[in-house]
């Protein structure tokens, strides 16, 4: 098992910031696209973290509707 919690250390600290740019212990520098993404990162990490089995992000599902116009 990984150990993230220096990761979403840093993590946390770039959102009490507001910063996008992370900056972690082994030097390596990340900046994130948006604040939402970083977000998403420490939610992953926290995830891991709680259940190390899992290596992918919740499922999402979607309906699609299409109208050919002729009704």
């Amino acid at each position: 098992m990984t150990d993230h919690s220096a990761e979403i250390a840093a993590l946390d600290k770039a959102i009490a910031t507001g910063a996008t740019r992370v900056r972690y212990d082994n030097g390596r520098e990340v900046e994130y696209d948006s604040f939402e993404r970083l977000l998403a990162r420490r939610r992953f990490l926290i995830g891991l973290q709680e259940n190390p089995q899992s290596t992918s992000l919740p499922r999402r599902s979607a309906l699609a509707a299409f109208d050919r116009g002729d009704c």
